[in-house]
This record gives C-alpha cells, structure tokens and sequence, in this order.
C-alpha cells in the first residue's frame, strides 16, 4: 500500500561566512504532521512537504498507524546543520513500532539499522544522523490517524 507522510520542515537560522571555504551553520525544526492515503501534493495551498512510503500492510482511513522519524545533525569540515529530519518507516502495530525505535536507540552510530516490520520480515533502514559529521538528535514514534 502507498502512504503519504506530511511534515513540515523549516530552516530558522542560517549563517554562511561570504568568502570560499568560510564557515557556516544552520538550525531546522522538523515535524511530522499526518499520513494519508491520498497525496496532499495536488492540492493547492498546502503548507507541508509530503513523502511516499510503501508498506506491505492494507489499512483503512481513521486506522490509527505510527510513524518512527528522526531529527539529526549534518555538516562538514566547515560548519554544521541541526535539526534536519527523515521519515524511517510507518507501522501498523505499536509495539512493532517500538521495538523498531529501541533498535535504533540501542546503536545510533551504524550506517544501516535492522527492524522488524508488521509482518516480521527484517528490514534494514537507512540511518541519516550516523558519519563523520552525523549525530542523532531525537528519534521518536508518533500516532496518526491515517485520513484520506
């Protein structure tokens, strides 16, 4: 099935030194704000940034789904972002979700976490806030009523 996760994402603080190789430095606020069965994208005046997630579960609207994100940290030799978010994966069950967040709790530092879905199959995701100049900020599970 193919899901839509909005969220909102805000840069509320640049700074970029004006010169080649100068320092810089950014604060996001990232939230996620719902999850659909349809894309919010074709309608206009939408406020939020959508992402598309396939899962392998059917689920009606009003079912309640949870959603596992993150915010982190990102940079380079010359500076650093905070803040930055990403969608990880959308449960149906929330102990499934919350084994998946203990998964990532137990070791933010390697590059690919393994989880179990809904249906027990192991999958690995992608961890954002793991490198060199990476750092989780908060990982979390929040429940959203799946709308249309």
């Amino acid at each position: 099935m193919e899901l839509f996760v909005q969220y909102n994402e805000i840069c509320t603080d640049s700074y970029r030194e004006d010169k080649e190789y100068g320092d810089w430095s950014e604060t996001w606020d990232y939230e996620v704000k719902g999850i659909s069965i349809s894309s919010r994208g074709r309608w206009s005046g939408l406020a939020y940034d959508e992402e598309k997630i396939n899962v392998s579960f059917e689920a009606e609207a009003g079912t309640p789904l949870y959603i596992l994100w993150m915010t982190y940290g990102s940079g380079d030799s010359f500076g650093h972002g905070d803040g930055y978010g990403e969608i990880l994966w959308v449960f149906k069950n929330a102990d499934v979700a919350e084994r998946a967040l203990a998964a990532f709790q137990a070791d933010t530092e390697q590059y690919s976490i393994p989880v179990k879905d809904d249906e027990g199959n192991t999958v690995t995701l992608h961890n954002p806030g793991s490198g060199y100049f990476e750092s989780v900020n908060s990982l979390q599970v929040d429940t959203f009523l799946l709308s249309i």
